[in-house]
């Protein structure tokens, strides 16, 4: 008996320390689509663990989704890997049931003549691994939401805010109509663009007032240059994701009164560009000679 009760209390501190594997907590349905709310264990390592406990365990919530009963799995993968995905939002304002998807890409899934349609938005192993409103409140940028793995009870969420959507800096999601515009602003080809301004992977600052155009901090290296205050050009640069251009707006820090790079943020981009429509009709940026002076 005494073993018995010894062998049970073993089971009960390895279940408790390794996990009792997936557990469904939560489900939502949108259209044919399933998405269900999946908590387990893993080791603390990779979270704050102040307990010098190696065994630690701390709990995370991932995401099962289903077409009709059929799991949607990151491409390239099977369908016994559980839950896979970090996130899973329901988009608000679409046009038909669609969910972004998310783990180390982001994909668009949506269904198309009875048949899923997953759409990648950006790569599997994309640096950043964040999204942004792009005409949040006011019609500016939000501030960024970084992905992580994170315990998160309840129901999955939706994906509200706006219409324009960053995703993962590689790509904008027009919710509304659900068109991806994928952009590189570190391509050979947008670089010589730029004038070799870069300008990839930082958060937006500014959104134009026509929706077309986002703003975000751009620096060009001159490595001839000794004096190491003068080593970097910076500038904001206004980038027309649908047709992959952009204008270089130069900023001198000191002839704007900035300490350091730094202080070219959003609220000095929201001040300072202004917008106009060219000849052709399109919007162009601009920067106004005072901060304080508007269109």
């Amino acid at each position: 008996m005494k073993r018995v009760v010894r062998h049970m209390a073993l089971i009960s501190w390895l279940a408790g320390t390794f996990g009792h594997g997936l557990a469904a907590a939560d489900t939502v349905t949108v259209g044919p689509f399933t998405v269900e709310a999946v908590e387990r264990k893993i080791g603390a390592g990779g979270f704050p663990n102040t307990s010098g406990n190696p065994f630690k365990r701390t709990p995370v919530t991932t995401f099962r989704v289903l077409h009709k009963g059929k799991p949607i799995v990151p491409p390239g993968t099977t369908a016994d890997r559980g839950a896979p995905w970090w996130e899973a939002r329901v988009l608000s304002g679409a046009p038909q049931p669609a969910l972004l998807l998310m783990e180390s890409g982001a994909f668009l899934l949506t269904e198309a003549g009875g048949q899923p349609r997953l759409q990648e938005v950006a790569p599997r192993g994309s640096p950043r691994r964040q999204w942004q409103w792009l005409d949040g409140q006011g019609g500016q940028p939000d501030p960024l939401t970084i992905l992580a793995l994170a315990h998160r009870p309840g129901q999955p969420g939706v994906l509200s805010g706006g219409r324009w959507l960053s995703v993962y800096t590689e790509a904008v999601l027009d919710v509304q109509t659900l068109a991806i515009h994928r952009y590189k602003l570190n391509s050979t080809a947008v670089l010589d663009q730029l004038q070799r301004y870069y300008a990839a992977e930082k958060p937006m600052l500014a959104f134009s007032p026509g929706g077309t155009q986002f703003v975000v901090a751009g620096s060009r290296d001159r490595p001839d240059e000794l004096d190491l205050a003068k080593r970097f050009d910076y500038a904001l640069v206004a980038f027309d994701f649908a047709r992959q251009q952009g204008t270089v707006l130069p900023i001198v820090l000191a002839e704007w009164g900035l300490k350091d790079s730094g202080d070219i943020d959003a609220e000095f981009a929201r001040n300072v560009v202004g917008w106009r429509r060219g000849p052709d009709g399109r919007e162009q940026a601009f920067l106004r000679r005072d901060p304080a002076v508007a269109d």
